[in-house]
């Protein structure tokens, strides 16, 4: 008996974890994504300049990736300069997802975690 209840678990022990995440999600008890939900992107907002070979580079990697984003020129007396250097801005490429998280420079390795 104890072996058909160890096998039972084993076998369905995901599905049903996942089911119960479901409904525990579903009722506002916990909070997180739903198992096998596709992961939502955070809003891009890139602050860059024309002649940056890095900002080209993360236009390039956007357009490849189908990934949405906001670009600010922030060259001369741009009106994002001020915003720009409110959040952090010090060079260029600067990134900002989600309207919180800010990376600063050109960063595959951390934009490929968080947006694909």
């Amino acid at each position: 008996m104890l072996v058909i209840a160890v096998l039972a678990a084993w076998q369905y022990g995901p599905t049903l974890y996942s089911a119960g995440k479901t409904q525990l999600v579903e009722a506002g008890i916990i909070r997180g994504a739903l198992p096998g939900a596709p992961r939502e992107r955070p809003a891009v907002v890139m602050y860059a300049t024309r002649s940056c070979g890095y900002c080209a580079r993360a236009r390039k990697f956007f357009a490849e990736h189908n990934i949405p984003y906001t670009e600010r020129n922030v060259e001369g007396r741009s009106p994002y300069r001020a915003e720009w250097e409110r959040v952090g801005g010090t060079g260029v490429p600067t990134f900002v997802l989600g309207g919180e998280e800010v990376i600063k420079g050109w960063n595959e390795r951390r934009l490929r975690e968080r947006l694909l």
